[in-house]
């Protein structure tokens, strides 16, 4: 879970040992460093064995401070997970899975809403909706596949060309209205 509510319990304890004097408690780990994919500079700490209402496993709580250089943008977060790999996961390893949770949610979720409009309602049926929106998604499947198809021929073709989804749906347009273009 990623929140920038402090005002949580388990937040508020998290903070309040990151906070103490170095070496006053043992198993907070520290990081900090330079993303170069993202551009960004980060500073992370991470707490574990934690309970939270609502819960049974005890989670991991961790704090993340990511300074973006391009965007003069700062943002600060918590991630809350569960323990069920255990406490001796890698605070790098944290980052990198919440990034890659996120680029799920943000190219595949968001991606579909806006793509294909998927908070349209077609039917007030659910029999009707349901084969609907199976339909809906596998276009988009489609879609998708034939986008990267798309961005890999530009990419070879033009190395160095920064691809935004716009770009890509024009293209793919382009192809389905004029199918025999070597594009």
């Amino acid at each position: 879970m990623k929140t920038d509510d402090a005002r949580r319990d388990v937040i508020a304890d998290a903070m309040g040992l990151f906070h103490a004097p170095p070496g006053q408690f043992e198993g907070i780990v520290r990081a900090e460093g330079t993303d170069v994919e993202r551009l960004c500079t980060y500073q992370m700490a991470m707490a574990s064995g934690f309970e939270m209402e609502g819960l049974k496993e005890l989670v991991a709580v961790v704090w993340m401070r990511e300074e973006y250089l391009k965007k003069d943008l700062l943002v600060e977060f918590w991630l809350i997970f569960t323990q069920r790999e255990g406490p001796r996961l890698p605070i790098g390893e944290v980052r990198k899975r919440g990034h890659r949770r996120w680029d799920v949610e943000n190219h595949g979720f968001k991606a579909f809403n806006q793509t294909m409009h998927s908070k349209h309602r077609y039917s007030q049926d659910p029999q009707v909706m349901a084969p609907i929106e199976l339909l809906v998604s596998l276009i988009f499947i489609l879609l998708q596949v034939f986008r990267q198809h798309r961005e890999e021929r530009f990419s070879t073709a033009y190395p160095g060309l920064k691809l935004t989804r716009g770009f890509s749906y024009r293209e793919i347009r382009k192809a389905m209205e004029h199918p025999s273009s070597p594009g």
